[in-house]
């Protein structure tokens, strides 16, 4: 039975193809390309072993990291600006809101001088407008000379720590004196463009109280307001 049972599986499963003797070229033709597939499967998962280790993997992800560190920075430096932008915008839009009312009221009390009798109560509703809206722009110049004074004290605080340390050349020192003195000028222009400003709106206010009053003195002269009278709108719509 023995015989029989291994006559029947040498007959089933035939001679096996190739044994430890036999040679490559003695291979038949797809037994070759099975040892040709599997050989080329090896090598090149020895080829992508050789290049990931020559990217050096490693430093891919630690470069990837600092990209999202950066990109998180530039992130939050975009943040910054646009935050400060649109403290910017609201800022602006304040301004223009309150120069649009003040427009509207100057408005008005032209109205009230050119027809008393129609116009009259704009005079006298908007009587304090001179006096408010001069002491808004006074506030608003006393901000920003003292926003122009903080950055003074920065600049001189920065000159000297800058001269209180050695590893700080002449050359460096010498341009930083240089960069003082034009923030300086800068500073000296804008205060004069504000002060010059300033004084046209009071001459021009000066000439209209004198042209609507036939009075020639100064209405923000002390001694002229100390001799009696309104000084205000409401005085210009007695006339």
């Amino acid at each position: 039975m023995m015989m029989i049972s291994t006559q029947q599986a040498a007959t089933q499963y035939g001679q096996p193809p190739f044994t430890k003797s036999t040679k490559f070229n003695d291979l038949p033709d797809n037994v070759k390309k099975t040892f040709e597939d599997i050989e080329a499967h090896i090598q090149g998962r020895v080829q992508i072993s050789k290049d990931l280790k020559q990217r050096k993997v490693g430093e891919e992800a630690t470069k990837g990291q600092d990209l999202i560190c950066k990109t998180h920075k530039d992130l939050i430096n975009s943040i910054a600006v646009l935050q400060n932008d649109i403290l910017n915008t609201r800022n602006l839009k304040a301004k223009v809101d309150q120069s649009v009312q003040d427009t509207i009221v100057a408005v008005h009390i032209i109205d009230g001088f050119r027809n008393p009798q129609q116009h009259g109560a704009y005079l006298r509703n908007h009587a304090n407008f001179p006096l408010e809206f001069f002491t808004r722009i006074t506030d608003q110049m006393r901000r920003r000379l003292q926003s122009y004074k903080e950055t003074i004290e920065q600049i001189e605080r920065k000159l000297t720590s800058a001269t209180q340390q050695v590893q700080y050349t002449p050359q460096a020192i010498s341009a930083t004196l240089e960069a003082q003195n034009t923030s300086f000028v800068a500073l000296a222009n804008k205060t004069a463009a504000l002060d010059a400003d300033l004084q046209k709106l009071k001459a021009l206010y000066t000439q209209l109280w004198r042209a609507k009053t036939g009075s020639m003195r100064d209405p923000f002269n002390q001694l002229d307001r100390g001799s009696g009278g309104d000084f205000g709108v409401e005085s210009l719509y007695g006339k």
